[in-house]
């Protein structure tokens, strides 16, 4: 007695049909190359027939029983697809059922690596000496892999697309607001970026000590007070990261606060608010050391099914992040350009505006002005290419003790829809925090 479908997980008749069609109207691969490949299909044989198949279509190729076959030889698939096969397709799948009959398939194919999956974790489990954490973590990583090449996207009109804007132009002509995204804090910043947009990803890039982790937690608790914040803090431990906050948003010195030097009354209270200010906002901190954008996913979608849908998300920083596992033996621009992918992907999945913190190269210590450039970012140039900003800390006193200590720059160095420029603002290292514009 033969497997049912359900047993064997795929349907040798649908696939057969579907080449049939595509044997018979061939334009109908246009249909079908983005939802499906050689490797969907249960019959080995279907399989190197529609490997045949997309290779005649991409040299503009006629496709009939004899080209095909000539196609499979010439791939060295002659002695899995047999001539009697090919010309034994059925071409009776009418053409409107074939996007059906492809997904059909895909289906298939995912629940078979779901199954292989599944073995190979209990195998895995078995093993003496398994661990659990591991485990979770390779599943994970599977799981993000698989969902990231099943999504597909299809055409949408201008008038799909029109309906949607249309109402956000006409909420900005009556409300006569310049930022429409979320805003940071900076007034003169989120003038120049319209404020941070759901699925966007701004990068934030300085050398050590320039105050990356102050300014994106500045951003984190002036957002906290809008909508819940997600902090991601792979260098400091969450703590550490707290009393930062509460110096901030006190405006008292830390310096002091931290060695346990006597404080006015003023500066007590002041403390006491900014305690009851980090209390009440909506920041959620994670201070895994082992975090991977697997980690940054599956976290982020129980958050948001805690607390309801996140208005920003903070990773500090990047480059201690760990890389998915198929990148693992690559080297590290090849790791990090991976991360910044996969971040890029989930900003989208999930429309929250990613800000993500990023260490420069040495670049900025070999110019004359020690100013940064995009192309100072450490290790990969995909983190340029994947965000929609770039914003570059300088703070000229690092370099040159005889500039003003509580000068800074906000270099907006990128930005896909919209201009770059200069934000000059101070910069108070005791508060560990960003201030008011300044004077040009």
């Amino acid at each position: 007695m033969g497997l049912s479908v359900a047993d064997q997980l795929f349907d040798e008749y649908t696939e057969a049909a579907l080449l049939g069609c595509l044997m018979t109207f061939n334009r109908a691969l246009d249909e079908v190359t983005e939802i499906l490949e050689p490797r969907h299909f249960g019959k080995l044989h279907h399989g190197a027939m529609y490997a045949g198949m997309l290779a005649l279509h991409r040299k503009n190729s006629p496709i009939d029983p004899l080209i095909l076959s000539a196609e499979i030889d010439a791939q060295g698939n002659g002695h899995i697809a047999s001539k009697a096969q090919i010309f034994g397709l059925d071409g009776q799948v009418r053409l409107a059922n074939i996007r059906a009959h492809a997904d059909r398939i895909r289906d298939f194919s995912i629940l078979r690596d779901l199954r292989q999956m599944a073995r190979q974790l209990i195998a895995d489990v078995e093993q003496e000496g398994a661990s659990g954490v591991e485990m979770l973590e390779t599943v994970e990583s599977q799981l993000f892999a698989m969902r990231e090449t099943a999504t597909r996207t299809d055409w949408q009109s201008g008038q799909e697309v029109a309906t949607r804007i249309g109402p956000i132009i006409e909420a900005l002509q009556e409300s006569g607001e310049a930022v429409i995204g979320l805003t940071s804090g900076f007034d003169a910043l989120d003038k120049m970026t319209r404020g941070l947009h759901p699925g966007d990803v701004s990068l934030v890039g300085a050398r050590p000590s320039m105050g990356k982790t102050a300014f994106g937690l500045q951003i984190a608790m002036h957002a906290s007070k809008r909508a819940p914040v997600a902090f991601f803090s792979v260098e400091m431990a969450t703590d550490s990261i707290g009393m930062r906050a509460v110096i901030s948003e006190a405006d008292v010195n830390g310096f002091r606060l931290m060695s346990g030097s006597q404080m006015s009354e003023a500066e007590v209270y002041r403390v006491n608010e900014g305690v009851t200010s980090l209390a009440n906002s909506a920041i959620y901190f994670d201070d895994s050391p082992r975090l991977s954008p697997v980690h940054v996913r599956s976290k982020l979608r129980r958050l948001q099914a805690k607390v309801g849908k996140l208005g920003l998300v903070v990773i500090d920083y990047m480059g201690l992040m760990q890389s998915l596992p198929e990148h693992q033996r690559e080297n590290q621009t090849n790791k990090i350009a991976g991360i910044s992918r996969a971040l890029k992907i989930i900003a989208r999945e999930m429309a929250v505006p990613f800000l993500i913190l990023s260490q420069l190269n040495r670049g900025p210590e070999h110019q004359k002005d020690k100013r940064p450039a995009m192309s100072d970012l450490r290790d990969s140039g995909a983190l340029e290419q994947d965000a929609d900003v770039v914003m570059l800390l300088h703070r000229d006193h690092y370099y040159n003790q005889e500039a003003p200590a509580d000068e800074a720059e906000i270099i907006v160095a990128k930005q896909r829809n919209g201009p770059t420029g200069v934000i000059r603002v101070t910069w108070h290292a005791p508060q560990m925090k960003f201030g008011a514009e300044r004077e040009r």
